[in-house]
């Protein structure tokens, strides 16, 4: 009787794919990504700077500045807040910190 308790405990345990765990430190709600977003641009920004009037910003860990690639992007403006890229599909715009903050 025990092995097959046992054995059953064990397929049920084996029998969900790794793939559908969920993810712990996923917040619960409130935070959302759109698929169209994160498949056309994994870009991330990390870092505005801005030395004698000039604006350099780190994306993705590379140092770029206004007229430089990143990926099939072009930076066209760099913002104290934002970093927009323009590609021949169209315009994405980076934003260094959340739209919202909650306290």
């Amino acid at each position: 009787m025990f092995r097959i308790i046992f054995s059953i405990c064990l397929g049920m345990l084996f029998s969900q794919p790794l793939e559908a765990a969920v993810d712990p430190t996923k917040p619960l709600f409130g935070f959302s990504k759109s698929p169209s977003s994160t498949q056309k641009s994994k870009l991330v920004l990390q870092s505005i700077m801005a030395k004698n009037g000039a604006n350099s910003a780190i994306v993705s860990g590379k140092l770029v500045q206004k007229g430089d690639q990143v990926n099939q992007y072009k930076v066209i403006s760099i913002g104290k807040n934002v970093v927009k890229l323009q590609s021949p599909e169209g315009q994405l715009t980076l934003k260094l910190f959340a739209e919202s903050v909650k306290k």
